[in-house]
């Protein structure tokens, strides 16, 4: 092997080993990249559960605003399906934190608070805070982070008087992580 091929291994090895060791001392919440990772906030390391997959819809309403503020599209509601990791029906998502299992177990989530009021242009991964977890699959859950959600954003739609009180359903995928905390 050249001397040129034999550095460029050393070095693909030293950054594999690099990137392997980094990983494994991170906390559990370091692995969010997005622009919008603001609205999570570090915690100690969890113990994840179990993974879901939803697949639905997010419906928005053209409400008029706020004293001097412009009408503008509000998030009333979401409904979607859950899935396995083999794309099998377990459940539903709705309202804006309320995971319901198709055994009859139910949690229901605490919505963070808004950092900015800008948010509804922008998909946010989340972290839920659980206050309530019924059933025997999900009685430990305390948490449930909200991730790889994509569309599912607000209409773009300027200002249209006609249009107080229509509403639009706009498609989303996301990803929720169930976890609880480590046993002391």
């Amino acid at each position: 092997m050249s001397k040129a091929g034999l550095i460029i291994v050393r070095t693909s090895l030293l950054a594999c080993l690099c990137l392997f060791f980094s990983n494994s001392v991170l906390p559990a919440w370091a692995d969010e990249f997005s622009t919008s990772s603001s609205r999570i906030t570090p915690r100690t390391v969890k113990r994840l559960l179990f993974t879901t997959r939803a697949s639905g819809v997010k419906i928005y309403r053209y409400c008029q605003g706020e004293q001097s503020q412009k009408p503008g599209w509000t998030l009333v509601a979401q409904e979607a399906t859950l899935t396995d990791d083999k794309r099998r029906k377990i459940g539903r998502y709705f309202d804006e934190a309320i995971w319901k299992f198709d055994d009859g177990a139910i949690v229901v989530g605490k919505m963070p608070p808004r950092i900015d009021d800008k948010g509804i242009g922008k998909t946010y991964w989340l972290i839920f805070d659980v206050t309530k977890a019924s059933g025997d699959s999900v009685k430990d859950v305390r948490y449930v982070k909200s991730v790889e959600t994509t569309s599912g954003l607000a209409p773009t739609e300027g200002y249209k008087e006609n249009k107080i009180g229509d509403e639009q359903r706009v498609p989303y995928r996301a990803e929720y992580s169930f976890y609880t905390d480590w046993p002391k």
